[in-house]
């Protein structure tokens, strides 16, 4: 097994997580909806961009019916997906979000556009809902954290650094090892982050 350990002293290269912009087409707006998203904050995680970027596309559509509007929501989710295959937390997002919104009793309104509010709101409770998710994990998740242990963590998981940042704060001592996560290489930028916050992090080659 092939590793690499980090030290404040080592820099690392600037990664784009896997995302690659460049991936447009039919769907381009709803994909640079979610990277302007990530763009304006860093810190928000992947899914919860992929859900505003979705209710971005309820708001946006032009369909008449509740049939041409799960289509184009689903051809918006296959859009954002191809941005980068490998990403779970992308593909949970979107997944998550078209059970969420389309299985409601709005979808049984006679006036579509009461419906498409109604699916509007959905999606924005919905977001807001994975923004709070992040904090009860890390709050709760922290105590699972021992003086002395060691973790393993594959690539970069917002929700894995909120918790891990929590146990820093208590003043938990841990290492981490973390897995390259190739193709996308994220697993660099969660060494890096827990560089900056003075874990010792070995990050392992996983391919």
């Amino acid at each position: 097994m092939a590793a690499v350990a980090l030290n404040p002293a080592r820099r690392l290269s600037v990664i784009s997580e896997g995302f690659d912009a460049d991936q447009v087409g039919k769907n381009d707006s709803v994909v640079r909806e979610f990277h302007e998203a990530l763009n304006r904050s860093p810190d928000m995680a992947v899914a919860v961009a992929a859900i505003r970027a979705l209710t971005s596309v309820i708001k946006n559509s032009t369909a008449q019916t509740m049939m041409g509007l799960e289509k184009d929501l689903k051809d918006a989710a296959a859009a954002l997906q191809r941005c980068n295959p490998t990403a779970i937390s992308l593909k949970a997002g979107c997944e998550l979000f078209l059970r969420y919104t389309t299985r409601t009793s709005a979808l049984e309104l006679e006036d579509f556009s009461a419906a498409k509010r109604r699916l509007i709101e959905r999606g924005n409770q919905f977001g807001d809902t994975s923004i709070r998710a992040r904090a009860s994990i890390a709050e709760l998740g922290a105590h699972f954290i021992r003086p002395g242990c060691v973790l393993l963590t594959h690539g970069m998981s917002r929700v894995v650094l909120a918790l891990l940042q929590r146990a820093v704060a208590s003043n938990i001592n841990f290492s981490v090892y973390v897995t390259e996560g190739r193709p996308d290489g994220t697993g660099q930028a969660m060494a890096r982050e827990l560089d900056k916050l003075g874990v010792p992090v070995t990050m392992v080659l996983d391919s």
